[in-house]
This record gives structure tokens, sequence and C-alpha cells, in this order.
């Protein structure tokens, strides 16, 4: 728990300072110096790539619905809903998190929740569909987001999910 209590406290003081640049870090960017229009277009680029790179091989998400876990201040969460009927953004930060809710476009098609736990509990309703279709994770953006921080929160965190989401998973998972 004391790994979680110092995520948090990291991401949330990024989330405060400069949480565009903490997301995405490139040089020329670091002081708050993303344009918000450019920042989420990297976002629409990426998930557009990755599900080009997923049609290519035959492998198309089979739910309607997508879990991104360290959704931070929302850049794929928000793209992912021009795709998705449902996409629900989860961090560990409280100031992601307000950030991400302030500039999503989707209205309740998009939401984002603060999950400081060590489970993913939280989610266990949810993915537990209305309709029996199930959800799709984003492995790949849980990987990227979590590997850098702790593998051993990751693993955790993906053996759960493993267990909750439906039959049919798919993602692409981070190379490297």
């Amino acid at each position: 728990m004391a790994d979680i209590r110092r995520l948090k406290q990291t991401w949330d003081e990024l989330g405060r300072k400069d949480p565009l640049w903490a997301v995405l870090s490139l040089p020329d960017k670091k002081g708050n110096k993303w344009r918000l229009d450019e920042f989420f277009e990297t976002g629409r680029r990426e998930i557009q790539d990755v599900l080009s790179y997923l049609r290519v091989r035959n492998l198309t998400p089979t739910g309607r619905r997508v879990l991104e876990f360290g959704c931070g201040v929302g850049r794929l969460s928000q793209a992912l809903a021009e795709h998705f009927d449902e996409v629900h953004g989860v961090d560990l930060s409280d100031s992601m998190i307000a950030i991400a809710r302030r500039h999503n476009r989707h209205g309740t098609r998009c939401l984002y929740h603060v999950n400081d736990r060590a489970d993913l509990s939280l989610f266990l309703p949810m993915v537990r569909c209305r309709d029996g279709t199930g959800t799709t994770a984003t492995r790949r953006w849980t990987w990227t987001i979590l590997s850098r921080v702790n593998r051993t929160l990751f693993g955790r965190f993906e053996f759960q999910a493993r267990g909750i989401i439906a039959p049919g998973f798919s993602g692409a998972p981070e190379n490297g």
C-alpha cells in the first residue's frame, strides 16, 4: 500500500505542476508548453495507429466498452471514445482525473474514475455488463503507464484484470 500512496502523491504533484508533459514527456514541451489541441491530437493518432495495427492482423476488439488503466488526463481515452460506445479511464491521481473530466468531450460515454487501491474491485460491477458483451481492456496503455513506475503493481493489476475481463480480451502489448 505504501507503493500506491507514493505513486499517488507523485502523480498528483505532476498533475498540479505540468500534467500534459507528465503524460507525454517531450523535452520541448516541459514547463506547460503543450497546446491542448496538439496534445489530444497525439492521442487520436496513437489510437488510430493501434486500431490499424489490430485490423491488419485481423484482431478486432470484441466489446463496445473500453477500460483504460493509467489514463492520466485522458489523452487516449478521449480518442478511444471516438471508436467505442463507452470508455472508462482510471487513474490513481485525483489531479489528473480532475483534468480529464474537465476536458471530456464525450459526456457520459467517457467516464473517469480515481482508483487508489491495490486492486480492481471498483470495476467488478462495471465489467459485468448490462448487455453481457464484456469490456475490452487496453493492455498496451496499462503497460506503458505502470511499467515505468512499478512492475510489481502492474503485474497485480494485470492478473486481476484477466479475472474480470470477458473472454475475447484483445489489446496490443507494448513492444520492448
